[in-house]
């Protein structure tokens, strides 16, 4: 992956940036101090948390963590479908063929559809 793209802010103020096309969420087995859960994703250039006590909790976590996958076969399911048919929808800026419905926007330029 050589795009930098920015998902979010975790927990503790970092910015989530992804560096594996999957990205996997995990729950530490022990609660924090006040009885919540906590947690890190793993898949990105640092070590990202979330924690059901803070804004970015389990269920941003979860739904980060599921876009961000759904993005990574959409874009594969798109290559293939423009390698085995040759057809593809273009992105009307830059040309490229990986426009994304699940984050809308084209990975290849950034553009926001």
């Amino acid at each position: 992956m050589s795009e930098r793209i920015i998902l979010g802010i975790d927990c503790c103020g970092k910015e989530i940036v992804p560096v594996r096309d999957k990205l996997s969420m995990f729950r530490n087995r022990h609660s924090s101090c006040d009885g919540t859960s906590w947690g890190w994703i793993e898949g990105c250039d640092s070590h990202v948390c979330w924690a059901d006590n803070k804004s970015f909790g389990s269920k941003q976590a979860r739904e980060l963590v599921n876009k961000w996958n759904d993005r990574a076969a959409e874009i594969k399911e798109g290559a293939n479908l423009q390698h085995t048919t040759g057809q593809a929808t273009p992105c009307s800026t830059c040309g490229g063929s990986g426009m994304s419905v699940v984050w809308n926007y084209c990975p290849e330029c950034s553009r926001k559809l």
